[in-house]
């Protein structure tokens, strides 16, 4: 039986759970929360997903920020104005990190952002 595989890229598992969603993969890789939120349409989705579900948890994720000791960062309210360093935008890292920032009132604007992959 011959098998055959593709990786489209870029992927992550915002882009994954779109994929699925619109027939272009039939397994993807992503983040629970990812799914939940297509599944539910909230951003960064334009409308629900439901064509999607989580079917296996390979391993839990933590969201961690690493900041150097002598940065004078102790909240996340410090950051303001700080070099901050992202994922790609559209990765689930990035919403995440978004989120964060905004629930204490700083936008990108209001830091010096790196986008890497």
């Amino acid at each position: 039986m011959e098998e055959n595989f593709q990786a489209s890229l870029p992927g992550a598992g915002i882009a994954n759970a779109r994929g699925v969603d619109e027939a272009k993969a039939d397994i993807g890789f992503g983040n629970a929360i990812s799914t939940v939120d297509g599944i539910n349409g909230h951003k960064p989705f334009p409308k629900k997903l439901t064509n999607v579900c989580n079917i296996a948890t390979l391993y839990p994720q933590y969201y961690q920020l690493v900041v150097l000791a002598d940065a004078g960062v102790n909240s996340i309210k410090d950051l303001k104005g700080k070099a901050v360093t992202i994922q790609q935008r559209g990765n689930t890292g990035e919403l995440i990190t978004r989120q964060i920032l905004e629930v204490r009132g700083i936008k990108y604007s209001d830091v010096k952002v790196s986008f890497v992959g």
